[in-house]
């Protein structure tokens, strides 16, 4: 989930094709036009990417991660990214999760067939193209994944941030502690840390309505209390969210 709040930063993210959306949470694209190194924070969000960095010519897949990271981006610097739902690359890589969480490799080292099918993206010039480009590629990766993932189609679905860990293994038909196993197989995540960050992305969005009471928000995040979502929050941000919505603020004036 990426914070791109530097005003010289370009973001932009395009929707997959019906087809693909099931295992593609989006393409993204962003560049610093700058002539200074930008640094933002990246939010953990259960999801692993692809990652094209179009000014090295190179690419990387960056696993799923566990709290907010830094990133810096050099001036004149252009990177496109697909953002796998959770579960989804794994199953395509036929690799654990777990053995690229808060990671970032070269793809090459990883899958030379997919670096291969990739290699055109530094010949293209816009996002829309790159975005039509990647999911022409992803066709038979899709198919690889629908025949062999048990559990990122469960996992990338809309359930509700306000779900139980034992809630989600009857859901899925297993028990928790198979739902552990499969989590942690696929996503790289335990179902605890899963729903932490489901939470969290909830409310990143919800927060923009500045009419609603965090105390409400935490609530309808499926939290005890505002403390255990304050708490929960700067676990993972190291931040809270009264500070990160003030922060918001200022920014629009």
């Amino acid at each position: 989930m990426i914070q791109a709040n530097a005003p010289q930063m370009s973001y932009s993210e395009i929707k997959p094709s019906r087809s693909l959306a099931k295992h593609v949470d989006c393409f993204w694209y962003f560049s610093n036009p700058g002539v200074e190194t930008v640094s933002f924070p990246v939010l953990p969000d259960n999801c692993m990417d692809i990652i094209f960095d179009l000014n090295e010519k190179k690419s990387f897949i960056c696993g799923v991660m566990t709290k907010a990271r830094i990133v810096k981006i050099k001036p004149k610097q252009k990177m496109f990214g697909i953002r796998f739902a959770p579960g989804a690359l794994p199953a395509a890589l036929n690799e654990p999760a777990a053995k690229f969480r808060d990671l970032y490799m070269p793809l090459e080292e990883v899958s030379k067939r997919l670096a291969d099918e990739f290699s055109g993206i530094y010949e293209l010039d816009s996002a829309l193209d790159m975005g039509l480009y990647c999911g022409t590629a992803l066709e038979g990766t899709v198919q690889k994944i629908d025949r062999e993932n048990r559990i990122a189609n469960f996992a990338a679905s809309r359930h509700s941030a306000k779900q139980t860990v034992a809630n989600l293994a009857m859901l899925a038909g297993v028990s928790v502690r198979q739902l552990e196993r499969l989590f942690w197989e696929y996503v790289g995540l335990t179902p605890k840390r899963f729903m932490k960050i489901k939470r969290l992305r909830f409310l990143q969005k919800a927060m923009v309505d500045e009419k609603e009471s965090l105390a409400s928000l935490s609530i309808q995040a499926g939290y005890a209390d505002q403390s255990h979502m304050n708490k929960d929050y700067k676990q993972l941000t190291s931040t809270s969210p009264a500070r990160s919505r003030m922060s918001r603020f200022y920014k629009k004036r």
